[in-house]
């Protein structure tokens, strides 16, 4: 029997068997269709490697100056302050808890300034937790300060699968340099 012939039998049946035949093909399907899919989910569980499923997200290095969350684009003295345009840029896998405004200084000069705002570009409070793999961008105001040269202190940083891990960064600040207007980035 051919599969036209069978098609020509099966279309010559009342209704009624019609779609007892539909729902006993479907129900055949999907009984094969679960099997396979059990088959597959017990082999993938077979080789699942259990040994590291409570260990935290890694933050190999985190605690080394050599990774810089950090930096510094440019800064502008208008308007009798100093603002820092600064961004943090987290590529690890946890997220960063960065420093309160309290904990973040300006040596310039021998002496050591406090800012007197962080915000983000747009004006609205810079936030204190940096997702991983996200770039954030803001703003830090100081009082006007005379010099060519300073040192922006970030202090008491820390990842949220190690908050014991206090980290620390300091960037040394070319104020002229960085006075001059970049280019836009891309």
């Amino acid at each position: 029997m051919t599969a036209q012939d069978f098609l020509t039998k099966l279309q010559k049946q009342p209704y009624n068997t019609r779609v007892k035949i539909l729902w006993g093909s479907v129900v055949v399907a999907a009984i094969i269709l679960f099997g396979l899919w059990v088959l597959t989910l017990r082999s993938s569980i077979k080789h699942l490697d259990t040994s590291d499923l409570l260990k935290s997200p890694s933050t190999a290095g985190a605690n080394s100056t050599k990774v810089n969350y950090a930096a510094v684009e440019r800064v502008d003295t208008g308007s009798g302050n100093l603002k820092i345009f600064f961004n943090f840029n987290n590529t690890t896998d946890d997220i960063l808890n960065v420093s309160s405004l309290s904990n973040i200084s300006l040596t310039a000069n021998g002496a050591s300034i406090a800012p007197s705002q962080m915000t983000d570009r747009q004006g609205k409070p810079f936030v204190q937790k940096i997702l991983s793999h996200t770039q954030n961008f803001g703003i830090l105001v100081f009082p006007k300060i005379d010099g060519a040269s300073a040192q922006l202190t970030f202090d008491q940083m820390f990842f949220e699968g190690s908050p014991d891990q206090i980290l620390s960064q300091k960037l040394d600040l070319d104020l002229k340099k960085l006075g001059k207007p970049n280019n836009l980035r891309n």
